[in-house]
């Protein structure tokens, strides 16, 4: 019986033809990878696809929830600030100074505190 033979042979055949396509395969691959970025890029996404549209410094709902708790407490330390927001002292630091810049708020030396500093909402 030839059939087992013929089909082995085939077989063998066929894994070759593959394997010789391996690299056309995955040069299609990069290259669907790279036009995929690029597209990104310019529909004004990054790479990974996160939106890469400039908010206005300042804005945002962290930043009207800081306002707000400075006008209620004014001259809250950084630290107290962002354990009544629930949130990381360096996340803040970043609003702040979007705020600050802004003209929104002002971040005075606490007095006899070392490097501590307090906020204040600025009328």
């Amino acid at each position: 019986m030839m059939v087992p033979g013929y089909l082995a042979d085939k077989l063998a055949e066929m894994r070759q033809e593959l394997e010789s396509m391996r690299p056309a395969y995955e040069s299609y691959l990069e290259l669907q990878r790279a036009i995929g970025a690029l597209e990104r890029v310019l529909e004004g996404k990054g790479a990974r696809g996160a939106s890469r549209v400039k908010r206005e410094e300042g804005a945002g709902r962290r930043a009207d929830q800081v306002v707000d708790l400075l006008k209620a407490e004014p001259g809250l330390s950084i630290n107290a600030l962002a354990q009544k927001l629930g949130t990381a002292r360096t996340y803040l630091e970043r609003v702040l100074r979007g705020l600050e810049r802004d003209g929104k708020i002002e971040r005075r030396p606490a007095t006899g505190q070392g490097r501590e500093r307090w906020a204040y909402w600025a009328q």
